[in-house]
């Protein structure tokens, strides 16, 4: 039994990954050359100038982050009674609708005559 189609079937690949098809001409192995260009052009080849020493800056930076720390280390020490971070709880009773369930009072005691 043979089964033929009318249509091809459709490629979901679009030339990408294991089944794409990579034939090649003569002229592709050249494109590179055409990207390049036929005219010279100038070029620098040395090495960058050395760049500037910045320690002032990073010291500039340390003496900062020293005296931030220093304050935030401070601060504490200076205000002791404002800064407390202990949470202080009040114990507050709710009122509560009263659920008694009436109950009989116990039997008189019945004594016998002798």
């Amino acid at each position: 039994m043979t089964i033929m189609l009318s249509d091809p079937p459709i490629k979901t690949t679009m030339g990408v990954g294991f089944e794409a098809i990579r034939s090649r001409t003569a002229a592709d192995h050249e494109a590179w050359r055409r990207a390049i260009g036929t005219k010279p052009v100038a070029a620098r080849l040395e090495l960058l100038p050395e760049g500037k020493s910045r320690w002032d800056r990073i010291g500039l930076s340390a003496i900062a982050q020293i005296v931030l720390i220093t304050f935030v280390v401070i601060i504490p020490l200076l205000y002791p009674e404002r800064i407390k971070t202990v949470l202080h709880m009040d114990i507050i009773q709710l009122a509560q609708p009263l659920v008694e369930i009436p109950v009989a009072p116990p039997p008189p005691r019945v004594r016998p005559k002798p």
